[in-house]
């Protein structure tokens, strides 16, 4: 037989594939407690890492409690609306409260696949016996399986992960309300030399907008005129102004060509040229994001392999940190594939032993439509075994013949039914001893079935009539007396 992992081993993988997928584990340190806010919709998981599962998600605008942080991930409290799992063994429950019997954990509840899924431990340390618990609902094995567990409120020890990009330190107007109590109102900023009544709403004035005039060398104070003149209709304007070339200052032809005001150089993004081998990385990160957030089972990691095997062998020999960076995606799509292929196996395995339990089944019913049956004969009652003195049997009278005869006896067992199946055909199968001091098969039925039932049975002949007795003789003989000397 072949065995098969259990969720808390596919787990242990998972968390190692995680390691070398963005947000490593361990980058998370306790900082004191302080308030954040979510700048888009976020999801909160059971860890820190992609791979670990959804416990909730929050909208933008939510204000968390936070005291962990972490380059990728920073690790939160869980949100008033979020729920955990408990097992039914751990607890006794009385009313809508459950009361811990011994120290638990408790489940991080999986948003996605329910109790199935939810193999990570809430806490890092034990709740203490006795503690109580708000009851959500019951967790039942199918729909009508016993209750293995209980949806509950989380504790105020429960901590979940969402990426730090998606969160923000709280402002005061963040943490005095909601979302929704602040409603549609401007938000008020206030200077800090600014008293409690004394905010306003920002206001917002347009900006005015000035035409740059450009000047030649040698043009004189008098001599300048702007750009576009924007006096003239647009219609008047003959031909589109080409800003790339030097505007003259005068109509005239034989006006000197104005010399191009500098401008400030911009500070070049450090992004390799298209042409470079190594703006690979660049072109497969974004790849790699959304493939990875793909289901397991389906994303294409296969072919995103090949494309960063490709991008490796023609980064560019002195470019050591794409190279590194480029290995480092590599290695996680191995190991994720790895998973993968482990989860396919089981999944192969688990069909298989359907398959040889299916096939055992045949086989079986095959055998016992097969059977040969012990005897084959009519289920009447017995005067002798009545089980009053004697135990109880039935007797299996042979059928058709001049005169029927008994072919043996049947024991009396729980859950055959032998009384109603009296008068009727019957094949049994079972074990036969025989009772040599009456020369008769006794059996101890395992299956007795109706072959015939007893309304189609026909009645059996009627007996011959019986011999009449011999007359007395005659009562003068009968009372005479031998003489006597």
């Amino acid at each position: 037989m072949v065995g098969i992992t259990s969720y808390q081993n596919i787990a242990y993988v998972a968390a190692f594939v995680g390691l070398a997928a963005p947000g490593a584990l361990g980058d998370v340190k306790s900082v004191a407690s302080y308030a954040v806010v979510t700048t888009e919709k976020a999801n909160l998981r059971c860890g820190d890492g992609e791979l670990f599962y959804k416990v909730a998600e929050v909208p933008a605008g939510t204000v968390l409690q936070l005291d962990g942080e972490g380059q990728a991930w920073s690790r939160v409290a869980y949100p008033s609306s979020a729920t955990v799992y408990v097992k039914a063994e751990d607890v006794e429950v009385q009313g809508g409260i459950a009361k811990l019997t011994h120290t638990s954990k408790l489940k991080a509840a999986n948003l996605a696949s329910g109790w199935s899924g939810s193999w990570k431990a809430l806490l890092a340390s034990e709740l203490p016996g006795g503690t109580q618990l708000k009851v959500i609902e019951p967790i039942k094995d199918g729909e009508s399986g016993p209750i293995v567990g209980y949806r509950v409120a989380a504790p105020e020890q429960a901590r979940a992960f969402v990426e730090t990009r998606a969160i923000r330190k709280a402002t005061e107007a963040d943490s005095a309300g909601s979302k929704a109590a602040a409603g549609t109102k401007p938000t008020e900023v206030k200077s800090p030399e600014a008293k409690a009544g004394d905010s306003k709403p920002v206001e917002v004035k347009p900006v005015e907008v000035k035409l740059v005039e450009v000047k030649p060398a040698d043009a004189k104070p008098g001599d300048s005129k702007p750009v576009i003149d924007a006096a003239k209709p647009a219609g008047e304007t003959k031909g589109p102004v080409d800003l790339t070339q030097p505007v003259a200052a005068n109509a005239g032809p034989a006006a000197a060509p104005a010399q191009p005001a500098a401008e400030p150089k911009a500070t070049p993004v450090e992004e390799p040229p298209a042409a470079s081998p190594n703006a690979a990385i660049y072109d497969l990160e974004p790849v790699f994001q959304r493939v990875w957030k793909e289901p397991l089972m389906t994303s294409e990691m296969d072919q995103l392999l090949g494309e960063y095997n490709r991008a490796i062998e023609t980064v560019g020999p002195d470019s050591s940190r794409f190279s590194k960076q480029l290995e480092a995606r590599r290695d996680a799509i191995k190991l994720r594939m790895e998973l993968r292929e482990k989860i396919r196996k089981q999944q192969e395995a688990r069909a298989e032993l359907e398959a040889g339990r299916v096939k055992v089944n045949e086989q079986l019913k095959i055998a016992e439509d097969g059977r040969v049956y012990t005897m084959i004969g009519q289920l009447q009652p017995s005067t002798v075994y009545d089980g009053k003195k004697l135990p109880l049997m039935f007797r299996v009278v042979s059928v058709g013949g001049v005169s029927p005869r008994t072919l043996g006896y049947l024991k009396d067992e729980k859950d055959m039914s032998l009384v109603g199946k009296v008068g009727a055909v019957v094949g049994v199968i079972g074990e036969a001893q025989l009772d040599r001091s009456l020369m008769l098969n006794v059996i101890t039925p395992v299956r007795v079935d109706v072959l015939k039932p007893k309304s189609e049975v026909p009645a059996a002949p009627a007996a011959a009539p019986a011999t009449p007795a011999t007359p007395a003789a005659s009562g003068g003989e009968q009372g005479k007396e031998p003489s006597g000397s």
